[in-house]
């Protein structure tokens, strides 16, 4: 199995997605409530009322190899939401106020047990 999209077609839709979502979850501004206008290409919103100036969400991510002592195998997982047959590497959302080595650890339980 190749991948899904090329890196340069991976980037743009993950760029537009991110944008997409923070678009339509962020018309309004989160300090006073006041109403946002877009600026700065689509990458900036300012508060009409209080003049607060909010960007899209940025959410730190890991994705890892777990390997053996002899590092010559790593842990793959299977997801439901993937192609019979694909298996992933470890990945996953650094939770607020978490190192990257605790969200490996979390990660690694939570999707292998």
């Amino acid at each position: 199995h190749g991948p899904f999209l090329s890196f340069s077609e991976n980037q743009v839709a993950l760029a537009a997605t991110a944008l997409v979502t923070w678009k339509r979850r962020s018309g309004f501004c989160s300090i006073c409530g006041g109403p946002c206008t877009l600026g700065s290409a689509g990458h900036a919103r300012t508060c009409q009322t209080c003049k607060a100036v909010s960007f899209p969400r940025s959410d730190p991510a890991m994705i890892c190899a777990v390997s053996n002592r002899a590092n010559d195998k790593i842990l793959l997982a299977r997801s439901p939401r993937h192609p019979e047959g694909v298996m992933t590497t470890l990945a996953g959302f650094v939770e607020a106020g978490e190192t990257f080595e605790a969200c490996v650890a979390r990660e690694v339980l939570e999707e292998t047990g």
